[in-house]
Formats: structure tokens, sequence, C-alpha cells
């Protein structure tokens, strides 16, 4: 990797079969990802070691009767992080902690199937899943005192899904899926600190030594649980040969809350720590969505189809409602915020062509989208919140090409067009969110596309050569929306996100057991602002442009034996 070092990357799998009914598969990785973007401050990079792995074992006892059961551990400990500073330099930050996002992830899943008979397949899904992952971060600098660093203690989140599908297996005009679904989601016992560093010596220098022992400015522990309950069903009818229709619904229950042992805040005002009750809030939601299609098969070569549908996102609790204790007049985060709904039109087509040697999907779609869920902070004292940002509408069009036009070569093309705005928004949302009406929704390109071409030969009767190509562009994107929450003023870090273009290339020779593959990533080394996080070196912080990973350079080998 250019401006890093190598970069190694290992992969293995195993199947065996155990008796005549049953088999065991074990995969495991291993990623050493070497780090471009250098932390002047504490000689650290954005390095990252990476391990996991996957173990099932599948008993088929009966022809009617599966069971399944998985096991997967991911663990992820990055060294810092990618973002960086112009004004130090090209691939340079600087900042006094290590902003890494270490995280570890286990899941383990039970599925069982059984077929009843020209009726339906009963499935039983079963998850638990485990994560734990941390927050440091650092932000913006407080005059005369020093910077704010956010932190937390390992997030431990506890997952558990259970789901019951029934799926019809007859040979009638209708088809029919049934189900119910189950989620308890707990992270409990988080600590979130946000510190000021030199707070602890500005203390002193006023009150003189030992009047505070650390630089703490907030500290709390707090509990978060989520459940949902939902019932849903789907039913296609076979009109003809020709012509289908689909209806489905789903029906769900959910409730939320958080809850602190209470929050120990220190006060400018005495110079000293003051002690905040706990904090128990709560919110319930239920609603329900559907979706309605319509379908159209001319021939085998041709499907046509519109798709009609309502998607809702629930509304939850903002952990960090309450005034601000840095400035009383700051913005006082709400206890809740609103579901978000969309109501969802798509018409489109999938043909082939030319003796299917071409493939041609396309598609186009307009979500009319209300009480947008929009992420916001809090200026005084950097806490975050979910705020509602009005309604949006958004358009576009994909298309998709695929095609073989000799026995020798392929290539894919795929572009998207596509347009999402805010088209209205009330004067309190938009002062809490900072979104304006026409605002483009962050992160939104108005156009992307892709394409991939590949040439493969005869070298023997047991050797191939392949050579492969493929292009990315992302077009240009604004970061956030046009004012700072809960400020009605410009904001200072709203910032466009550059146009970029990606190139990988590959040139494979394949036997019938291996396959040796020379690539480049990143052929032209391209370094464009994909993700510029602020303007200026405000309250986000000076580290604040994150590009591409360099030209990387590699061999990759496989195996099969």
């Amino acid at each position: 990797v250019k401006h890093a070092g190598w970069r190694q990357r290992y992969d293995a799998m195993v199947n065996i079969p155990i008796g005549e009914n049953a088999a065991i598969r074990a995969v495991a990785y291993l990623r050493d990802e070497p780090g471009w973007v250098k932390n002047d401050s504490l000689g650290t990079e954005n390095s990252s070691d990476d391990r996991g792995g996957r173990i099932a074992l599948l008993w088929e006892p009966t022809e009617q009767f599966s069971g399944k059961i998985e096991f997967i551990h991911q663990d992820s400990d990055p060294e810092d992080g990618d973002a960086w500073d112009p004004e130090l330099g090209k691939f340079k930050r600087s900042a006094i902690i290590t902003e890494e996002r270490k995280a570890v992830f286990s899941q383990a899943n039970l599925t069982l199937d059984y077929d009843f008979a020209d009726f339906a397949t009963l499935t039983s899904s079963t998850n638990f899943q485990k994560t734990d992952s941390n927050w440091l971060l650092q932000g913006g600098e407080i005059p005369g005192i020093g910077t704010i660093l956010n932190q937390s203690t390992p997030w431990n989140t506890d997952y558990f899904a259970q789901e019951f599908r029934l799926v019809s297996n007859t040979d009638g005009d209708f088809d029919w899926v049934a189900g119910l679904f189950y989620l308890d989601s707990e992270t409990r016992d988080s600590q979130f600190r946000f510190l000021i560093d030199g707070l602890q010596d500005f203390v002193d220098s006023i009150l003189g030594p030992g009047a505070i022992d650390s630089d703490d400015f907030i500290t709390t522990t707090g509990t978060t649980i989520t459940r949902e309950l939902a019932a849903y069903g789907d039913l296609t009818w076979h009109v003809n040969d020709k012509w289908s229709m689909s209806g489905g619904l789903r029906f769900f229950d959910t409730e939320s809350s958080y809850s602190d042992t209470g929050t120990q805040l220190f006060d400018f005002n005495c110079l000293c720590y003051l002690d905040l009750p706990p904090i128990n809030n709560e919110n319930t939601d239920n609603d329900f969505t559907w979706r309605a299609v319509v379908s159209y098969r001319p021939d085998d070569n041709r499907h046509y189809y519109f798709n009609l549908s309502k998607g809702y996102r629930v509304g939850q609790v903002n952990p960090n409602f309450g005034p601000s204790f840095v400035d009383p007049d700051d913005v006082f985060i709400p206890a809740f915020y609103a579901p978000d709904e969309s109501l969802n039109y798509e018409i489109g087509t999938k043909t082939e062509l030319a003796d299917g040697r071409l493939w041609l999907n396309l598609a186009a779609y307009y979500i009319d989208w209300t009480d947008v869920q929009a992420d916001a902070l809090r200026p005084s004292d950097e806490r975050n919140y979910i705020a509602n940002a009005g309604d949006a509408e958004s358009m576009g069009l994909e298309l998709e090409l695929t095609g073989t036009p000799t026995d020798n070569l392929d290539f894919r093309i795929a572009m998207s067009w596509q347009e999402s705005e805010i088209d209205s928004i009330s004067e309190e949302n938009s002062f809490l969110s900072g979104a304006l009406e026409g605002d483009t929704m962050p992160g939104t390109a108005d156009f992307l596309g892709a394409a991939s071409v590949a040439y493969h030969w005869n070298l023997d009767s047991a050797r191939i050569m392949e050579t492969r190509l493929g292009v990315q562009y992302v077009g240009d994107s604004p970061n956030r929306f046009s004012n700072a929450p809960a400020t009605g003023m410009p904001n200072p870090n709203y910032a466009i996100n550059q146009a970029f273009t990606n190139v990988d290339v590959g040139l494979s020779l394949i036997d019938d057991r291996w396959m040796a593959t020379l690539y480049v990533q990143n052929l032209t080394n391209n370094d464009d602002i994909i993700l510029n996080t602020g303007a200026v070196a405000t309250a986000s912080g000076a580290n604040r442009y994150i590009t591409l990973q360099p030209r990387t350079i590699g061999v990759r080998v496989n195996y099969e034996f």
C-alpha cells in the first residue's frame, strides 16, 4: 500500500462430511492492514488487525427435516482513525487520543426447517448476538482550557431475535408467506465520559491544587433497551401465465427506553461537581407497513413490474435529552423523536436480449419521505441527538446492463441518477436539525456509475488466463445540512464531498485447483476527498479529510485441496 507498507490477508475454509446426513464447515480469516494516515502527536496510524471465523454444523436426518447451528466471531482492532488534517500535510493528523473504533462481535444461530409435503415449509430461526465496542473522539477546543474528548467504556450490547416463518410450496394459483418476529436489544451500564483536557489544571490555577481530581466534565452510566414484536404475511396471486399480483402486510409494536443512575457534571459557576438526578425515559410505537406489486411476464425473456410500498422507521428516545449545563440558553434536547415514513413507487423491467447474451434491468422510483430522522449535535456541549428534519422527496433512475458478447468476453455497466432534497419543514424542526427547505440530503450524489470488463483465454487444456478492469464513479455530495443544528445560523462545517473515480485492474492465472491474481487497487492513486467532515477546524476537530486507500499492488493466491 503506497505510503503505508505490506498488507497481509489470509482466508481458509474446510467443509467435511460427517456420515450420510451431516457436514461441518469452518471458516477463518486474518487481516493485517497497514496504515497510511499518521498521527504525529502519538506516533500511531490507521492500521488495523482484524480476525474472525465461522463454524457451522448442518444435519439432514430426513428429506423433510434439517437443522443448522452456526457460530460467528469477529474481532476488529484498529489503531487510530483515518481522517487527516490538511493544515499538517497530506495523510497527517494530530490528536491527543487515538480515535480507533475497537469492536468484538459474536453471534450464534439455530435454524430448523420442516417441509410439510404439498403444503408449506416451516422455518425457525433463533439468534443470539453480542457486540462490544468503544468510542473515542477528539472534539473542539474550549478557549483558555483545552480540548473536548469523548470516551466510552465498551458498549456491551446483547441481541436476541426469534423468527417463525411459514412458506407455501403448493402448485396452485396462490403463493403465500406468514411469520412472527421478536427482537430484544439491551445495552447495559455503558459509561459515557466527556472530558476537557486541561480542566483540572485550569481549576487548580484558580482554587489551588487538589480542588478536583480529574478532567471529567460530564460522566454518566446508562442503559438502553429496545423490544419489537411483529407479525407479517404476503400473498401472491398468479392470475394467469403472464400476470401476477402480490400484497403484503407487517404489523409491529415496539418499546424503547433509556435510563441512567445519574450524571456527574462540572459546574463552571461554582467550579465544582454537581450530581444530577437519574433519568428514566420510555417510548412506545406501533404501526404497520405494506406493499403491493403487479407483475407482467409476456414471455421468458421479459418481465415488467410496478411496486408500491410503505416504509416506516420507529421513533425512539434521545439518551442525551434535557438542557445544556454549559450554556442554559442552548437547545433543550427533546426526550423523543418522531417516526419517519415513506411511500415508495417503483416501476421497472428485467429483459433478456440478443439470444441471452445481454441482460437489461431498468427501474425508476419516487419516494415521498415524511419526518426524516437526522443526526444532530448541540453546539455548547457537543452532545448528539436525533431530530426530525421535515419532509423530503427522492427520485431516480437505475440502469444495469450485463452482457457476454463473445464466449471470452463479459461486461457489466451500472448507473444511477438520483435527486433527494427537503421539500418542506417547520421552523422548529429546521432549528433542531439544521435542515432548510431545498437542502439536498447529506451524502446524496446525483450520479453514480460502475463498469467492469473481463476477458479470458485458454493457455492450454488445463489453464486459463483472465484480465479484468473495473471503474467506479461517485458524484459530489453535501456533507450535511446548510445550517448548524440548534443555531439557526449557516453551518461552518458545511462542505462538499468531492466526486471521485476509482480504477481497479487484475490479471489471473487459473488452474484446476489453484488461481493466482496480480491486482492493483486505486490504479491512479486517487486522493480526492470522498468524505469531508468539516470545512474548517471547529467543533468537529481539525482532522476532517477522508480519502481512498492509496494505490495498492498485490498478489492473491487461492488453492483448493
